[in-house]
């Protein structure tokens, strides 16, 4: 039994969901024999262990009972329902003990795992992996370097100690300010994932704009700024947004990490703005304020840990509430190059694939960016008691240059009114 290390420890609470199609995935024994060679060639796998979130441990799975534990990982199911539904499924079931779940439809496929196992750099290098038909071997631990968020801390801060100063300086505000009023909201349920596409040609005229001195944003910042201002289009206007970043960047040449390395720094700007956005990105990433609040956040999981283990009370957990208005909370992951052809593709120019995570809070808006073949896939994910899918539908489908019928922009991005994409179910502004 090992110890899940305190900085992964965070996001004990959260999975995260793959999904891709239309693919031509292995059957499921054949990948669950792929499973059992790697617990031959790497024992304590920690994806092939039990986990044990009470106690913060990882328990690996042999002999006799690793046969039951493949079995329950990978499932294959009847037809084909496409990544879109597979992944919203896949939201709603959740884990247990299990550190992950592979589902198997005819031409699509969603894997469910543990966050606690790995942030965006390492599922979207074990999803493909498992699925290309390279063995075992390819999916076999990676050498990680020792003490890495201190190592980073070093070779950043070292020579320079006062550029942490303005790190931390830079990590503030952590979230735009607190509404002046809340309600209290019921049980929410189970998120809406929704998807669009921005066609490789649209990608391809956003990099020219760059390359060609047009904008001084990048592709990453470029469609942040359209999504955020096709959303407030639509109703569903956020203060600045909390972009993920990750932490590697920081190790230098050689060095690596599994687990989760990545933090999200609050950017207090005009989202819809590319200019601004860009700026922003650029100052925290050179400032190194995502290092900065990995580093917190690994301290105060520690620092709870601690009083846990010392028979402090665990806390309370309280119960969601929305502002009134409803006051969006927009977080967005743009994950760069993604190697992502080793999949079983079956039409690489349809090629789908959504990352949909857990939103943050009740007034929670997540949205991911994906380059594929076919473009850049656009997956949000939101509690569809709080805001209206088809709103987000729409807005996504803006910036994908697709058109939805019967779905109208109700606000402007000077004007628009986030109480107005809330749906009148179960939370009225």
């Amino acid at each position: 039994m090992s110890r899940v290390p305190v900085r992964d420890r965070t996001w004990a609470r959260f999975a995260t969901v793959r999904a891709a199609g239309p693919v031509a995935p292995p059957d499921a024994e054949t990948l669950r024999a792929q499973l059992r060679e790697l617990a031959r060639l790497d024992p304590g796998h920690p994806w092939l262990c039990r986990v044990d979130l009470t106690r913060g441990r990882l328990r690996p799975v042999t002999g006799s009972a690793l046969d039951a534990f493949v079995d329950a990982v990978v499932r294959e199911i009847d037809g084909d329902p496409g990544p879109e539904r597979l992944a919203r499924e896949q939201l709603a079931e959740p884990l247990g003990e299990l550190p992950f779940r592979l589902v198997l439809g005819r031409s699509s496929v969603a894997l469910r795992s543990a966050h606690l196992l790995g942030d965006g750099a390492v599922v979207d290098r074990w999803f493909p992996a498992l699925l290309a038909g390279g063995g075992a071997s390819a999916l076999r631990r990676r050498d990680t370097s020792r003490s890495p968020l201190l190592r980073a801390g070093l070779r950043r801060f070292g020579r320079h100690p006062l550029d942490a100063v303005r790190a931390v300086r830079g990590a503030f505000p952590l979230a735009p300010p607190a509404p002046p009023r809340t309600r209290e909201v019921p049980e929410l349920g189970v998120p809406e994932v929704v998807t669009a596409t921005v066609p490789a040609a649209e990608v391809a005229r956003l990099r020219a704009a760059r390359d060609e001195g047009r904008t001084r944003a990048s592709v990453a910042a470029q469609l942040m700024s359209r999504t955020a201002a096709a959303l407030a289009r639509h109703g569903v206007v956020a203060e600045g947004a909390l972009v993920m970043m990750d932490c590697r960047r920081y190790l230098g040449p050689g060095a690596a990490v599994t687990g989760n390395f990545a933090a999200g720094p609050y950017l207090d700007v005009d989202a819809t703005n590319a200019e601004a956005m860009a700026a922003a990105l650029a100052r925290a990433t050179d400032d190194a304020v995502p290092l900065v609040l990995l580093a917190a956040a690994t301290a105060r999981t520690g620092a709870l840990g601690l009083r846990r283990r010392l028979g402090g009370s665990p806390g309370v957990v309280s119960p969601s509430r929305v502002g009134v208005p409803v006051q969006p909370r927009l977080t967005l992951s743009y994950q760069g190059r993604l190697a992502l052809d080793d999949l079983p593709w079956l039409d690489r120019k349809a090629a789908r694939y959504l990352q949909a995570a857990q939103p943050a809070g009740p007034e929670g808006i997540t949205v991911a960016f994906a380059p594929t073949s076919a473009g850049t896939q656009l997956t949000a994910t939101a509690h569809p008691d709080v805001f209206d899918p088809a709103l987000l539908r729409a807005a996504l489908a803006e910036v994908a240059g697709e058109a939805v019928a019967g779905a109208q922009p109700v606000g402007s991005v000077e004007g628009g009114d986030s109480r107005m994409a809330v749906s009148a179910r179960r939370c009225p502004s």
